[in-house]
């Protein structure tokens, strides 16, 4: 048996040789390539009762989403706040802050009513230094009033022990005032009192003979001036 050998192309373009043909390949459809199917959903297991229930099943599943979902949500919150003292922890937090302020608040309390106290022991010891001050004036016055007359009296108790002779005497400087009487002197006894050391107004002018004693009243601001009459003493 002999084989036909193929056409060769010189037959295929004389037309000695009739070739089916081929369609030329296209680019203007591009593959369809189909979605892949989902899974399908794990059916849930019924209830040994399902069949007899009906719609328990449905029930159970539900439950057990519920409860999926919970635990998610817990977990979630859990794992934010392992130990679940966020909101204790603000709650303590708010409550010692209130209670600092209101420590605080008292303390300030406290410190101005002190204050205040304070002030006004201030004003009381102020007003009793001023009249301690006052009082301490007046006793020195007092103080010097009672020296001068002290100082007075003994000089007029010295006056008043002084004895005098001739010559002039200021009442009240060099002899006290009043009532002066002589021991006697001389045959010539004199004595006036002037208004005046030099001169002056006279007041009392007298004499006695015979060395008698005299007697003579004087007052202050007069002088008194005499001759021949011995001693003169107060009293």
């Amino acid at each position: 048996m002999t084989e036909t050998p193929p056409p060769s192309w010189r037959d295929v373009a004389n037309g000695r040789f009739e070739v089916d043909p081929k369609p030329l390949p296209t680019y203007d459809d591009e593959p369809v390539t189909q979605p892949l199917a989902a899974a399908p959903a794990a059916a849930p297991v019924p209830a040994p009762d399902q069949e007899a229930h009906g719609g328990s099943g449905r029930t159970v599943a539900a439950v057990l989403v519920t409860a999926l979902v919970a635990g998610g949500a817990g977990f979630a919150v859990g794992t934010l706040d392992p130990l679940g003292l966020q909101d204790d922890d603000s709650d303590l937090r708010a409550a010692e802050l209130s209670s600092r302020d209101a420590d605080l608040a008292g303390r300030e309390q406290a410190l101005t009513e002190e204050q205040q106290e304070l002030a006004k022991a201030q004003r009381k010891l102020r007003k009793r230094e001023r009249k301690a001050t006052a009082r301490a004036k007046a006793l020195d016055g007092r103080a010097a009033a009672v020296q001068a007359a002290e100082q007075a009296l003994a000089e007029q108790e010295a006056l008043a022990d002084s004895v005098v002779g001739d010559g002039v005497f200021e009442v009240g400087v060099d002899v006290a005032p009043g009532t002066w009487t002589s021991s006697g002197g001389s045959d010539s006894c004199t004595w006036v009192v002037r208004t005046a050391e030099d001169g002056g107004d006279v007041v009392t002018e007298e004499s006695v003979a015979g060395g008698a004693a005299a007697e003579v009243t004087l007052a202050d601001d007069l002088f008194f001036e005499t001759s021949g009459c011995g001693d003169w003493s107060l009293g």
